[in-house]
This record gives C-alpha cells, sequence and structure tokens, in this order.
C-alpha cells in the first residue's frame, strides 16, 4: 500500500477500518503505531471502548526491530532519530485518548499480560489501579 498508494492512501484505509471496528462490539483491536496521528480516529478512539496505551523506549524499540527492514516509516539512514522524532509527535496524542496507560518494562511475556489482564479488568470497573 505504501508503495503504490503511499502514507497518505494507508492512512485513509486504516481511518475506515478503524471506524468499521469501532462500530462492534466485544473486539480487542491492536492499532498501528501513527493510528493517532489522525485527528479522526483519535476521536473514535475516544469514544469507542477502552483504550490502552503500551508506551515504550525507543532503545525497546529499535531492539525489537533491529532485524526489521519492511517498515516503510523506517527506512531511513538514522533509525533512532526517526524513532525519537515519531514519538515526540505521537506519545502526547496516545497520552490524550488513553484510558489506560500500562508500562512492563522488566517483565516477562505471561507476567505482562496476567498484569494488562487485571490492569484492563479493574479500569472497566473503575478501579484506579496504577500499572
Amino acid at each position: 500500500i505504501f508503495d503504490i498508494e503511499g502514507e497518505a492512501g494507508f492512512r485513509e484505509r486504516e481511518a475506515r477500518l478503524l471506524a468499521e471496528l469501532a462500530e462492534r462490539d466485544g473486539l480487542l483491536v491492536a492499532t498501528g503505531g501513527g493510528v493517532v496521528t489522525g485527528e479522526g480516529n483519535r476521536a473514535v478512539l475516544r469514544r469507542s471502548g477502552l483504550v490502552v496505551w503500551l508506551p515504550t523506549s525507543v532503545q525497546q524499540q529499535l531492539r525489537r526491530l533491529e532485524k526489521d527492514r519492511k517498515r516503510p516509516l523506517l527506512q531511513a539512514p538514522d533509525r533512532r532519530e526517526r524513532l525519537e522524532r515519531m514519538a515526540r509527535e505521537r506519545n502526547p496524542l496516545y497520552e490524550s485518548v488513553a484510558d489506560l496507560v500500562f508500562r512492563s518494562p522488566h517483565r516477562g511475556v505471561a507476567r505482562a499480560a496476567d498484569d494488562l489482564t487485571q490492569a484492563i479488568l479493574a479500569a472497566q470497573q473503575g478501579v484506579t489501579n496504577p500499572s
């Protein structure tokens, strides 16, 4: 999609799909990192359910994406600088729509999943439960 329609075409498709999914009940939707860059998408997220933000450091992203050479927005000579710029733009947007911010440094996958499940259940019940 990026090759043929560019980022704008991708974002249009992303927005249409997000709006469609937001009309359904009982779904867990994991969005791409740039979904929050569209104001319309942020409005959909705010009104459509519990929004969980899983913030991560640029260093952690670099480790996770070390061998991934297919992400169009990371085709840059300095991936760190690109990720830092994206974080400066996106993190405040995520913060503005998140109902729950879940940080999971130094937890194994199973422990993080269990802790996140408990945090979501608490958030759904209106209980303050910092991660």
